[in-house]
């Protein structure tokens, strides 16, 4: 736990100087936080300055051992019934350069896809097809056999999880331009036999008109609204889409531009819908800002985050957020001031200097809306993420939001149910429990102040935990979350009148400690580089000293506090004037 020591370490300082922090390591973190986040963290604390340079000691042998690993499995987590699932796997390896493997893709232990790889010193990618042809769960796994010289074979296989589902989401998009998020969209929903999308480009002559009532709006399962001026959605048709959503479980997710989203929308019914409170001065009152040139915006994802569908590119947490948060950067954010009492933030970035509210801008945030859901992507450059690497996590990203969010059949607003995600995952990564519940008239029960629902966590050794699921932003909805600890299968239980509702959780053995052997000399010279410091060859440790002793400091305090409002100064004050006044007249010079 790299990451938690260096933050440890910093934090026990307190105002105190440092002058280094040593580490003497692999370099591999396979638990907590990332190293990288946490000298960054500590830097934003205190002011955008490094606390302290990282030194570190590499441990290891300095050439890296003969191995050959599947570094990273990229497969949709969800599955349209017939379709042919692309899965990208990537291949890294060393010491085995111009060696001749074949990589396999199993499915439920049956190897159902090949492909012949001469390896290199590094990552390689290789793309994989499998036809998902029955619906349920499949584990599909990527594997190359163990070659002679290996010692550590245990990273030659990975494993990802798809659910093969035969529902269709019925799925509107309409947008006011051909924006580049929406051309590449445009292309990813034809090609997902899960979707059955209408675009709509409203700016474009000979559009077809927007839905103007409920039931024209019920027929969609999912809208997706981009930058559409508010004379093509006069206030009639939102409410009507807003009656869609709270009444009958229309899902939407709003993707702001910089021109009528969401400037154009202040005081109107579809601002009940947004997720976040939007800042409509910031930006000239174009509700948008853009960022300088040389300082471009990144996306962090957050700790819920990191394992939502959307963003669950594997069972590992600190993976999911330490690939997200590597995704190009952006340059226009919209002016969310804060998210809403009932939204989960998916993703943020850091506040731009003179946009009004205190902490991150959410950038990608999630919420229940009567009996539907709403999601917010604060930027209209995901397109970027396609660099690189194309549709493998930009289709990812999408994909999977636009799946969370839309109506559902198997998850309807009047029926019980019980729900844990993601279903699979590693030790030590948060999972997020949900429930809906109804009483016997169908109708969801309010949830009382102050109350939860017990949810029973029964473990591998077999002793129960109790979870407490607090009320969800809408009655008859409840949430929570939990991270296991151990591996093994878990069954979560919630007791309710006429039978218990219960799920099953697999927690998967930690692959992180064993991915990747060797020293990983990349992440040292990133602490150093990012905080002043140094690599020091085991071999050097007599120069350690000096690395420590010859680094000039330097700190500055600012201390501030009223004096003139304090009995004692003013008792001084006068004092010292009666005095002197005194002695002035006793000696005559007054």
């Amino acid at each position: 736990a790299l990451g938690e020591a260096i933050a440890m370490a910093i934090d026990d300082a307190s105002d105190r100087v440092l002058a280094g922090v040593v580490l003497l390591t692999d370099g591999r973190s396979t638990i907590g936080i990332d190293p990288l986040d946490a000298v960054r963290r500590a830097a934003e604390a205190s002011g955008g300055q490094p606390r302290a340079p990282v030194i570190s000691v590499p441990i290891g042998s300095p050439e890296a051992p003969a191995d050959v690993a599947v570094a990273e499995v990229l497969a949709a987590p969800e599955a349209a019934l017939g379709d042919t699932v692309a899965v990208s796997a990537t291949i890294l390896s060393g010491g085995l350069a111009r060696r001749a493997v074949t990589v396999e893709l199993l499915a439920g232990g049956s190897v159902v896809a090949t492909a012949d790889l001469v390896l290199r010193d590094g990552r390689q990618a290789v793309a994989l097809e499998w036809q998902a042809d029955a619906p349920g769960t499949t584990l599909l796994a990527v594997r190359v056999a163990p070659e002679p010289e290996e010692i550590t074979p245990d990273n030659n296989l990975l494993e990802t999880p798809v659910e093969v589902t035969s529902r269709r989401v019925r799925t509107l998009v309409v947008d006011a331009a051909p924006r580049w998020d929406l051309r590449f969209l445009d292309h990813a929903l034809r090609r997902d036999s899960g979707f059955e999308a209408t675009i709509v480009v409203a700016g474009a002559g000979g559009a077809a008109p927007l839905p103007a009532d409920v039931e024209a709006w019920g027929r969609y399962d999912l809208v997706v609204l981009g930058d559409v001026p508010v004379a093509l959605l006069p206030e009639a048709s939102q409410a009507a889409l807003v009656e869609a959503v709270e009444e009958r479980g229309v899902g939407v997710v709003l993707q702001p531009g910089g021109e009528h989203l969401p400037r154009d929308y202040a005081r109107t019914p579809l601002e009940r819908l947004f997720p976040v409170e939007v800042d409509h001065r910031t930006g000239g009152g174009a509700g948008a800002v853009e960022a300088a040139d040389f300082k471009p915006f990144r996306m962090r994802v957050t700790a819920r985050g990191a394992m939502h569908p959307a963003l669950a590119i594997s069972g590992d947490a600190t993976r999911n957020r330490a690939a997200w948060n590597a995704m190009p950067p952006f340059f226009r954010v919209a002016a969310a001031r804060v998210a809403s009492p009932a939204a989960t933030v998916i993703a943020e970035v850091d506040r731009p200097a003179g946009m009004e509210g205190d902490g991150p801008v959410p950038l990608v945030a999630e919420a229940p809306a009567g009996r539907g859901r709403v999601a917010w992507i604060g930027t209209e450059e995901t397109f970027r993420w396609r660099r690189n690497v194309g549709d493998a996590l930009f289709w990812r990203f999408w994909g999977q939001l636009l799946r969370s969010v839309a109506r559902r059949d198997d998850r309807p607003w009047d029926a019980d149910w019980l729900v844990v995600t993601p279903a699979r995952c590693e030790p030590g990564s948060p999972v997020f429990v949900e429930a809906n519940l109804v009483d016997g008239a169908g109708k969801p029960m309010p949830a009382p102040a102050c109350t939860a629902q017990k949810v029973s966590v029964r473990g591998p050794d077999g002793a129960d935990v109790a979870l407490e699921l607090r009320p969800g932003g809408r009655d008859g909805l409840w949430q929570g979350s939990f991270v296991p600890a151990a591996a093994g299968r878990f069954t979560l239980a919630l007791p309710k009148r006429g039978g218990a509702l219960s799920t099953d959780l697999v927690v998967a053995e930690p692959t992180r400690e064993r991915a990747l052997p060797g020293v990983d000399r990349e992440t040292l010279r990133g602490l150093a580089d990012l905080t002043g410091g140094t690599v020091v060859e085991p071999g050097d440790l007599e120069g350690l000293r000096a690395v420590l002793a010859a680094r000039p400091m330097e700190t500055r305090r600012l201390v501030e506090d009223e004096v003139w409002d304090t009995w004692p100064v003013l008792v001084a004050l006068v004092g010292l004037y009666v005095v002197d006044v005194a002695v002035r007249r006793l000696s005559g010079l007054s």
